[in-house]
């Protein structure tokens, strides 16, 4: 399965987690949690993978980044990673979540 098909189910199935950083970027820019859902299940393609380190645990991540429409056409810019809590829990945690002005 695809990375963004897996990152759809798991949008339509509410397994998305927000960072407190997704959370002020989102409050900042009039952006809802139903915004980030409709982005992420309009989003043709993943624009970049990236490799990070988390900074609480150290370990390598894999970061996704997806530029796309709400269904009014407001572009939202998006990171986040897939991740197993507790070894069986599958979650989708936005670290970044806000308005894409470069597509206005």
């Amino acid at each position: 399965m695809s990375t963004l098909i897996h990152i759809k189910q798991l949008v339509i199935r509410h397994k998305v987690a927000f960072t407190e950083k997704a959370r002020i970027e989102m409050a900042r820019d009039g952006v809802t949690r139903e915004m980030v859902y409709e982005a992420l299940l309009n989003a043709p393609a993943i624009v970049k993978s990236i490799r990070s380190r988390n900074p609480q645990s150290g370990r390598a991540e894999k970061l996704h980044v997806i530029i796309s429409p709400t269904y009014g056409g407001i572009y939202l810019y998006t990171k986040g990673r897939i991740s197993v809590e507790d070894g069986a829990e599958t979650l989708y945690i936005l670290i970044s979540s806000k308005r894409n002005f470069e597509n206005i």
